[in-house]
């Protein structure tokens, strides 16, 4: 599968969620499984960059990024997972 035919697969928050992530995932691979694999990356990056921060800095725009990501991800995995998309 392409990531094209996985984008137009989206609900309208996933694609919301896709364009809030943008900057962690650009440029998009054309494979799924590339793009999950970015996608997980991009995860730990935040999470990591979180955790360095602690609770001295509440950056609202990672939340945000973090929030968008885990949604993303929840959504492509139960594409997937669902046969809906191969």
């Amino acid at each position: 599968m392409t990531t094209q035919q996985l984008i137009s697969a989206l609900s309208a928050q996933g694609k919301a969620d896709l364009a809030a992530a943008a900057q962690w995932l650009n440029p998009l691979p054309d494979d799924v499984k590339a793009l999950m694999e970015k996608l997980t990356m991009s995860l730990q990056i935040v999470k990591y960059s979180q955790n360095r921060q602690g609770a001295q800095v509440q950056n609202s725009t990672a939340n945000e990024h973090l929030a968008a990501l885990v949604r993303l991800k929840a959504e492509i995995d139960s594409l997937l997972s669902s046969g809906l998309i191969a």
